[in-house]
């Protein structure tokens, strides 16, 4: 099939909103509700909540949370129906074999979708076990389907491998997220890998405040599956939004609204776990929803106002420090290290040298 020109599915939200009145099929294949450990338990992460937004919007019902399907059977124990079920499964690939790698492979987010509570135990067992070509294997053989989250995302404590996400894009997945969380530099970067391997594109919200809907796909189709099949085979346009400095304050603001006011005693007894990259925030937040300050109201409150003015004054300054300005600086990074390796193994054909075999597979493509 021949390449396309993505910018041009690329499309504002009033086109969205049009295609949408037309009967496109619409997603927002990645949003989180308060059943997931880093989303705390507030009115307006319920899962009920966020398919109401959803729907206001005009896009299907899908919850999508860490490694479990408790949000989805939430909504089916209340009678909602024609959800999509979803999970971002956790992956940390020990075995790749369609991929050489050298080091630790960084951990994975997967989203897959249309399983149920019996196909989970089976994924969570192959994920203990690290083998990406079993997962495919089964993931294929139950039909289910699957993308790739955020590629260029690992977790705190681990270094990124980003020598192998090409490789991994290429051989394991059909289609790269455009994440909303994300600035523009690292969205830029998974949009051009897609381009160039030839793989279908989503954009989503990854959403942990219940405001879906920032980022969604849409494509023609009467039930997800055809839906899903033109998102693969490139028939589909992307509503992208990536994160901005004042995208960042308003995020915050609602992550320090939401833990002040979470539920005391969460429905799903679960621990809020905030994961941002600012330590001491994360700490204050646990400390909100399930420490020592949990049931002191009128120092949540006081907490809560004085936070909430830093967020509006020097906030904006400081987070985009920490936060946007370092994907920028990751993805410049990125470039510059495929651009380099490229020319060197090109430089080695000149040569008739023997080259990398990773290199030539997995980083030539950028």
């Amino acid at each position: 099939m021949d390449k396309i020109n993505y910018k041009s599915r690329i499309i504002s939200s009033e086109q969205a909103r049009e295609h949408i009145k037309d009967g496109y099929f619409a997603l927002d294949p990645h949003c989180h509700t308060s059943y997931s450990y880093d989303v705390p338990d507030a009115v307006q992460t319920n899962p009920e909540n966020v398919i109401k937004v959803q729907k206001n919007i005009g896009l299907r019902p899908l919850v999508s949370d860490h490694d479990t399907l408790n949000g989805y059977n939430y909504l089916k124990r209340k009678g909602y129906s024609k959800i999509i079920p979803a999970v971002e499964l956790t992956f940390r690939p020990k075995i790749a074999r369609k991929v050489n790698f050298n080091g630790p492979m960084h951990t994975l987010h997967i989203n897959i979708f249309g399983l149920n509570n019996n196909d989970l135990v089976s994924l969570k067992d192959i994920a203990h076990r690290g083998d990406l070509d079993e997962l495919v294997r089964y993931l294929k053989h139950n039909d289910l389907d699957w993308m790739y989250n955020h590629p260029f995302w690992h977790e705190k404590h681990e270094h990124l491998n980003w020598r192998v996400i090409p490789g991994l894009a290429k051989n394991y997945f059909d289609i790269i997220e455009l994440n909303g969380t994300f600035s523009r530099s690292m969205n830029d970067i998974a949009l051009r890998m897609a381009q160039n391997l030839n793989k279908g594109v989503i954009a989503s919200s990854d959403s942990h405040t219940g405001k879906p809907g920032i980022g969604y796909v849409i494509a023609e189709g009467k039930n997800f599956k055809e839906f899903w099949e033109n998102v693969k085979n490139k028939k589909m346009y992307v509503m992208r939004r990536d994160m901005g400095t004042l995208d960042i304050v308003r995020e915050g603001s609602l992550m320090i609204s939401q833990a002040v006011n979470a539920k005391i005693r969460p429905i799903n007894e679960k621990k809020f776990t905030p994961s941002t990259d600012f330590k001491p925030f994360n700490t204050l937040m646990r400390s909100l929803t399930s420490g020592s300050l949990k049931n002191k109201l009128i120092i949540k409150k006081v907490i809560q106002m004085v936070i909430q003015s830093i967020n509006y004054t020097a906030g904006p300054i400081l987070i985009w420090k920490f936060y946007v300005s370092k994907d920028d600086k990751n993805a410049e990074y990125i470039r510059r290290r495929i651009a380099l390796l490229t020319h060197k193994t090109n430089l080695s054909k000149l040569n008739h040298k023997k080259y990398s075999t990773k290199i030539r597979k997995d980083n030539t493509i950028l």
